[in-house]
């Protein structure tokens, strides 16, 4: 499917923008250590640009005018939100289900979401161990 030039546009100038002000938040907040043994070492950045998608998220799809919506949803929650946070799409559609009255079905999802990006952070840890300690991948 081809996508209209403008949209892309949109996406991109969003997305650049989202990217610098996740980037200049989390400097601000200091560096994001691979492990904290205090709160004080917590990586509040990150919890920061996620809450704060979250926020925006709501926000912004909250709005009574859908033409409104429409016209800035490339720009600010494709673009913007998108590289800015991808958790908010989460607390978004967990949301939404909640409002549905669908709890087990929100709750699902989160597990899922936390569960599966773990597991996936630990499989990329194991396999970047893996690949860095074999010569092919020193090439």
């Amino acid at each position: 499917m081809k996508q209209p030039i403008l949209e892309i546009l949109s996406v991109a100038g969003g997305g650049a923008i989202g990217a610098v002000c996740r980037y200049l938040l989390t400097y601000w907040q200091g560096p994001t250590r691979l492990a904290w043994n205090s709160w004080a070492e917590w990586p509040w950045g990150t919890l920061s640009v996620n809450l704060i998608g979250c926020f925006l998220i709501g926000c912004f799809m909250s709005g009574n005018n859908p033409e409104t919506i429409d016209r800035w949803r490339f720009v600010f929650v494709v673009g913007f939100i998108g590289s800015f946070t991808t958790f908010s799409a989460l607390g978004w559609e967990s949301w939404q289900g909640l409002q549905q009255g669908q709890w087990l079905a929100s709750l699902v999802l989160i597990g899922l979401h936390i569960v599966i990006g773990l597991a996936m952070v630990h499989l990329g840890f194991l396999s970047g161990g893996y690949l860095s300690s074999h010569s092919f991948a020193k090439w």
